[in-house]
């Protein structure tokens, strides 16, 4: 499964194998998947010197270009040569080449497709070892208000003077998951001219992410990258394996009345809450929250183990309202929004317990004016704009997590 977006797209051309699209996925936190498409097989070999892994084809038509990559690869560049044209991807951090794969052309693409899996290396010079990815407000904050053996202390970047804008963090980059809703057999909503919300959810997810690696400060993860479909709770634990910052999961409202219009966002309920906890208790699945093995933490005392949870879900909670009201903010005179737009819902895809997450309901694709932004590329670039301001402010002020006023509940899910 691919699950980040990292992408470029070439006309092919008749004659021999064309290399048409390099795409990347970042299928877990230690590893990396390149695909490469091609307009029919061709020759090829792989070599890596540690920094840089090398693509050489013998009998391909390679046309020249560049870009950014995503998880283990931080860039590429693909050159013409005589004898077939090469593309050379520049690691970000220590990976290794765990498997090279084929996947013919079939039913599902006409591309033959190259695959090159990547896993985490040993650390070198390469890259600095990453710090902590801890959250605005850590667990161990937490843990160390429930048991208070030692004192612990949370991971902060340092702070941002105001009016300057954060430089790239080389030791470590937020990780950003956008989960666009739906997909393969599940098309989910569909407007009056049979535009589906499996694809508006897609093509917005793309753009975001386009936007935000344009900045360099992120790393993006999407939950799907083409038109596949994947279980609810499997969307939720790509973000946690990926060790997702933030969640932003993108669909497209309806109604039957045709009338009604306007984007909304979304954040877990307190019934959803508690289903997640109960859940966790059943499944005895304290051992990592926040990166601590609660467990290990309460000397395995189930009722502290509950506690410990919840209190790590509190977290989660004011940290994704704290972005749903940034996101509201940038949102207001961008795109229409309803009136009660920040709403709270028992919605499986928000259920981590330490990931902070909305769902953003673009628009309502059974009204004709939202249908027509949905698939408007000015509308789509606009309103992703605005969503990517609101996640730089979000890190911006995270070190005043502490601070900064308790959630504000929207208004029960309902329409």
């Amino acid at each position: 499964m691919i699950s980040a977006l990292g992408f470029w797209l070439l006309a092919s051309s008749a004659g021999a194998a064309d290399l048409v699209g390099v795409r990347f996925g970042v299928t877990s936190a230690s590893e990396t998947r390149i695909v490469v498409d091609l307009t029919e097989p061709a020759k090829f070999s792989t070599r890596s010197d540690g920094s840089k892994i090398f693509l050489e084809f013998e009998d391909a038509l390679v046309r020249t270009s560049e870009g950014a990559g995503v998880g283990h690869v931080g860039s590429y560049v693909a050159t013409d040569r005589k004898n077939g044209g090469a593309v050379v991807f520049t690691l970000a951090k220590p990976a290794s080449i765990a498997q090279t794969f084929e996947i013919p052309a079939g039913p599902d693409s006409d591309r033959h497709r190259l695959v090159i899996d990547l896993k985490e290396g040993m650390k070198t010079a390469l890259a600095a070892p990453a710090a902590s990815t801890a959250p605005p407000q850590g667990i161990a904050d937490i843990i160390e208000q429930v048991t208070a053996p030692t004192p612990a202390q949370a991971t902060t970047m340092d702070p941002v003077p105001a009016g300057e804008e954060p430089a790239p963090a080389k030791r470590d980059l937020e990780v950003i998951v956008i989960d666009p809703g739906h997909g393969g057999s599940d098309p989910g909503a569909a407007s009056s001219t049979g535009v589906q919300e499996k694809v508006v959810t897609l093509a917005a997810a793309r753009r975001l992410a386009e936007i935000l690696q344009e900045r360099g400060r992120y790393q993006i993860v999407l939950t799907r990258a083409d038109d596949s479909r994947l279980p609810l709770d499997q969307r939720s634990r790509i973000a946690r394996e990926a060790g997702a910052d933030l969640f932003i999961s993108l669909h497209a409202d309806a109604h039957e009345d045709p009338n009604v219009r306007g984007g909304s966002i979304y954040t877990l309920s307190k019934d959803g809450s508690e289903r997640s906890a109960r859940e966790a208790e059943t499944s005895g699945n304290f051992h990592s929250v926040y990166g601590e093995d609660l467990v290990e933490m309460s000397g395995g005392d189930p009722g502290l183990n509950r506690t410990l949870y919840e209190l790590a879900q509190k977290t989660t909670a004011t940290n994704s309202g704290r972005f749903a009201n940034l996101l509201l903010k940038r949102l207001k005179g961008t795109t229409p929004l309803l009136n009660n737009s920040h709403r709270v819902a028992d919605l499986k895809v928000l259920l981590s317990p330490d990931v902070p997450a909305v769902l953003f309901e673009l628009a309502f694709i059974s009204n004709d004016k939202d249908a027509a932004n949905l698939v408007s590329p000015a509308w789509r670039t606009k309103t992703m704009t605005a969503v990517a301001a609101s996640i730089d402010e979000y890190f911006k002020a995270h070190t005043e997590a502490s601070t900064a006023p308790p959630l504000v509940q929207g208004a029960p899910a309902g329409r």
